[in-house]
């Protein structure tokens, strides 16, 4: 199976529209830190490794510490292509961080699906979110708008979310994402000492799988 890693750079988000408290989107800095990303993949590496089943189950368990500060009745739902921007954005929400990602894509020459395009696709519009926002909105946009499609492009091309990792232990890490190009999609959320890689990916369903990578 010929798989793509590609790893995260989401950037930039400010301005405002009103929404409620307890959901709003408040953009505190201007960009991710080291810390940042490690406590994201520290983040990923606790639903990995905790066992739950579906992304509501992973996110109103003990593993996610930022479950108390959701308002109550809210389902948490995503499919495999969803799921790297939905966890992403819902820890960018938790922790003030800035958010922007490609919302459509075009492709490059004829296809009759763009998931599966003969030439890949290319970024035909990016989102920046705001400060103030509704963030359950953007979570729902999110399932609307991105499709294994988003992830069906060259790494050289500009604009685009994703960069080719290193094929190394400090190139592949918890957050790296696995791409499928037979529109398949998976999140890393521990890399053992001997190379093994251990995945999470999520299905129509909102069913949470777990999967692997090593040398068999």
């Amino acid at each position: 199976m010929r798989l793509g890693l590609l790893s995260t750079c989401f950037v930039l988000a400010l301005a405002a529209t009103p929404a409620r408290a307890d959901t709003l989107y408040r953009v505190l800095g201007d960009r991710w830190t080291p810390a940042d990303e490690r406590g994201y993949g520290e983040f990923l590496a606790a639903i990995g490794t905790s066992g739950c089943r579906t992304v509501d189950a992973c996110l109103k368990g003990a593993v996610n510490p930022f479950r108390a500060s959701d308002p109550p009745g809210v389902t948490f739902r995503a499919d495999c292509a969803d799921l790297p921007y939905y966890l992403r954005f819902y820890y960018a929400w938790k922790r003030g961080l800035p958010f922007s990602y490609v919302s459509q894509v075009s492709p490059r020459g004829r296809a009759r699906d763009i998931r599966y395009s003969a030439g890949g696709n290319q970024v035909s519009a990016r989102r920046d979110l705001a400060s103030g926002m509704d963030a359950l909105s953007v979570l729902n946009h999110l399932r609307d708008y991105i499709s294994s499609a988003t992830y069906r492009m060259d790494p050289e091309l500009e604009g685009q979310d994703f960069y080719s990792p290193a094929l190394n232990a400090k190139g592949i890490r918890p957050g790296t994402t696995i791409y499928d190009p037979n529109g398949h999609l998976a999140l890393v959320y521990r890399v053992e000492r001997d190379g093994r890689i251990h995945n999470i990916d999520a299905h129509p369903d909102n069913s949470l799988t777990r999967g692997y990578y090593d040398l068999r």
